[in-house]
This record gives structure tokens, sequence and C-alpha cells, in this order.
């Protein structure tokens, strides 16, 4: 996290002087700088990729719970659902829900600002 943090502001400041500042070493920076990704990233880079595919065609509407149970059922991957739903967040897609409709509300009763319409039968009541 501190090298990372050290790439992003090196156009600021110098690497010395913010490795200093980290309790880092200029050389720690740049063996990370020059390291591949772990097999972990490239693993998920190829489920993002999978996941991507699964959300698409679904038309954007299946989250996370749904595109784990489509990597499960359809290639049979063993991976957890909580590392779906972080892969899916960094990808940023959003179901049909979030995008396009407001959050459902639940009404309890008769909202009193609004009329209700009165039948023939009231209205013959209140006239005899």
């Amino acid at each position: 996290m501190k090298f990372r943090l050290i790439d992003e502001a090196k156009s600021c400041h110098s690497v010395s002087r913010l490795a200093r500042a980290l309790g880092v070493t200029r050389a720690g920076y740049h063996a990370w700088k020059r390291r591949p990704p772990s097999a972990r990233a490239q693993q998920d880079e190829r489920l993002k990729a999978r996941i991507t595919e699964i959300h698409k065609a679904s038309h954007g509407i299946y989250g996370a719970p749904r595109v784990h149970a489509e990597l499960h059922a359809l290639d049979g991957l063993s991976v957890s659902r909580k590392r779906v739903t972080r892969l899916l967040r960094e990808l940023e897609p959003q179901g049909r829900l979030e995008a396009r409709q407001a959050p459902r509300t639940w009404l309890c009763g008769r909202d009193p600002g609004r009329a209700r319409p009165r039948t023939p039968q009231v209205h013959r009541r209140q006239a005899g």
C-alpha cells in the first residue's frame, strides 16, 4: 500500500523523500515496481473478464449472487461470493434496479394526502 502511494505521488515529490516519510526504502519501491503481478492478481483479471461477459449476457441485470451462481454452474469455478462481489465492485457495473429505478417504498395503510374516488353507492347514501 505504501509503494502504491509513492507511485501515485511521485509526480509531486521525489521518491527518496516519499520513501523516507513512509518508512520504506527506495530499493524496495523499485523492486515492487519491477515485480510482475501475483498469481492471484492474474486470476482476478481472468475472473473480471468472465464476470463482465456474464453481466453483459444478462443485459446488466445480474448482481453478485447470480453471477456467482453462473460461474459455478457454467464454468465449474469454485470462487467465493465475496470475491465475486469485490471484483464486481471494482468493475462498477450496476444492476438494473440500482441504475434505473428508485428504491421501492412500502406504504402501510392509506396515504392521507391522497383523495380516494368515491363509489356510486357512497354518492347515493350522501344524497338521500
